[in-house]
Formats: C-alpha cells, sequence, structure tokens
C-alpha cells in the first residue's frame, strides 16, 4: 500500500532525542452531546500512521509525539491490518 502524505508531519520523540519526522492524520478528541440524555459522547486524540513508521521508529506506549506544536503521548496503538495504525493519544505522559 502507497501512502504519500496523510496531512501532517509529526516529530517523535524517544527519551529526549527526535527518532524521526513521519507523516501523520491528526484526530482531534471530541465531545458531543447524547440525543437522549444529560450525557456526552467523547473521544480521544488519535493520529493515524503507516505502520511501517511504527516499526521503524519503535513507537511504543509513552512515546513523545509533537504535532503542529501540541505534544501528545502514545497510550494506544491499534494495527488495522490494511498498512495503517491508530495511535490512541493523551496530553499527559504515561506515569
Amino acid at each position: 500500500m502507497l501512502f504519500v502524505d496523510l496531512g501532517l508531519t509529526a516529530q517523535v520523540m524517544i527519551a529526549t532525542y527526535l527518532a524521526g519526522e513521519i507523516s501523520v492524520l491528526y484526530e482531534a478528541p471530541g465531545k458531543v452531546p447524547s440525543l437522549f440524555d444529560n450525557s456526552y459522547e467523547t473521544s480521544a486524540p488519535a493520529a493515524i500512521v503507516k505502520s511501517s513508521d511504527v516499526d521503524d521508529l519503535n513507537i511504543a506506549h509513552g512515546v513523545k509525539l509533537i504535532i503542529s506544536g501540541a505534544t501528545w503521548y502514545v497510550i494506544g496503538i491499534m494495527p488495522d491490518g490494511s498498512g495503517l495504525t491508530r495511535l490512541t493519544l493523551s496530553s499527559s505522559p504515561i506515569q
């Protein structure tokens, strides 16, 4: 599968060094009111990336991504089997 550009460039930081840059499709966190009660449906921020980039840069839980100047930490890694991986992100580092 060929991917040229997924939208934005993210810097991948492992410990204190720049491991590389990858192309990402950023999904902002969402909050939508429920139609049936006073609750809200929410979604965590995420980055869709090439699975090969995850492998090549050893992206794992706790790795820092800098996307459009915002710092995010990987808290979930979900490959979809088609060559893309969804990285669930958090603004707080893993303790």
